[in-house]
């Protein structure tokens, strides 16, 4: 395992690459995501929406949810 900045909280996070994408584990944020490599390197256009995505799809049996480059560039609604 070696370490990446978290795409949301920008702390520290354990990652694995895995073929397109890596498995990434964020303490802080309490998430595990499979993001895609060109996900990650997309800045989020809405955090708090992204993490709650990801979090109900966790509470709903997905053991790691995959973000793939159209849910990180999606605006904050205003």
């Amino acid at each position: 395992m070696a370490t990446k900045r978290c795409p949301f909280c920008g702390n520290p996070a354990l990652s694995k690459t895995v073929g397109d994408a890596y498995n990434l584990d964020c303490r802080f944020c309490e998430i595990q995501i499979e993001i895609s490599k060109a996900a990650y390197a997309t800045p989020c256009g809405d955090v708090e929406g992204a993490l709650c995505a990801v979090r109900k799809r966790m509470e709903q049996g997905a053991s790691r949810p995959r973000i793939d480059r159209p849910a990180m560039q999606k605006p904050a609604p205003k």
